[in-house]
């Protein structure tokens, strides 16, 4: 749902486009072989992929709480010892590190999963969930971690989680302008987003136009730059990213 907004109209906006929609993990390498110009691809994504811009002025991030990346434990935190990471997300389960190591002091056994279709199936004693299925999770046995709020909590900032990324010289002046374009559509189009994908997820139109209103914002502006230094920063400083990651910015 998140990324709805970014999309919206897209093919109308940028005449002769061709949207691909597939996950995160697997636009990421189309975009680093060069099958694709631009993509909407997680910050972890970018930093190990290299050679690539980020499309000023749009993103999918946080202020805090954000309810679609949570954290689900069946045991009380200092008692965690297997952590089930979804796979389809290398931003998350590299946030979920950093948190559960510099908030609460643990470092657990982290096991990359497929995505589990009922928090039952989970062989861990806390499992990550992301995007639409994290927030369709109801059960009175496990509890959830937001881990939005956890990185605001740990560093004051908002967090990054997806960026539009283009192979180097592609990120021209139009190209920008139509992808904050489609972002200005798509924003003034929440309430028949939220309408739409209520339908689809089963979730009440109000819980999913506060998601898109007020848990996710889309500006790429100095404190989500601010907060994607950080992220990089600490990426770093566990060994989840290689020293040479950098943030390069088109100009567009």
């Amino acid at each position: 749902m998140n990324a709805k907004p970014l999309v919206y109209r897209l093919t109308k906006i940028i005449p002769g486009a061709r949207l691909t929609q597939a996950v995160p993990s697997r636009l990421t390498p189309k975009l680093g072989r060069g099958e694709l110009d631009v993509a909407l691809i997680p910050v972890m994504g970018y930093f190990v992929t290299g050679e690539l811009e980020i499309v000023p002025g749009v993103c999918i991030a946080s202020r805090g709480e954000v309810q679609s990346v949570r954290l689900f434990h069946r045991k009380p935190l200092r008692r965690l010892r297997r952590v089930c990471l979804d796979a389809s997300s290398m931003t998350s389960a590299a946030l979920t590190k950093i948190v559960l190591a510099e908030r609460y002091g643990l470092q657990p056994e982290f096991v990359s999963t497929p995505p589990v279709a009922d928090l039952q199936d989970a062989e861990g004693d806390a499992i990550l969930l992301i995007g639409d299925k994290a927030m369709q999770v109801r059960s009175r046995r496990w509890r959830a971690l937001d881990l939005g709020a956890e990185w605001k909590a740990l560093t004051g900032l908002p967090f990054v989680y997806a960026i539009w990324a283009a192979r180097r010289g592609v990120a021209s002046r139009d190209l920008v302008r139509a992808i904050n374009d489609v972002k200005a559509s798509g924003l003034a189009h929440t309430d028949a987003i939220a309408a739409s994908e209520s339908r689809r997820l089963g979730l009440s139109f109000t819980c999913c136009r506060t998601y898109l209103t007020e848990r996710i914002f889309y500006d790429l502006g100095s404190a989500e730059i601010a907060g994607l230094r950080e992220f990089r920063r600490r990426l770093i400083a566990h060994g989840l990213v290689p020293k040479t990651a950098r943030i390069k910015i088109a100009r567009g």
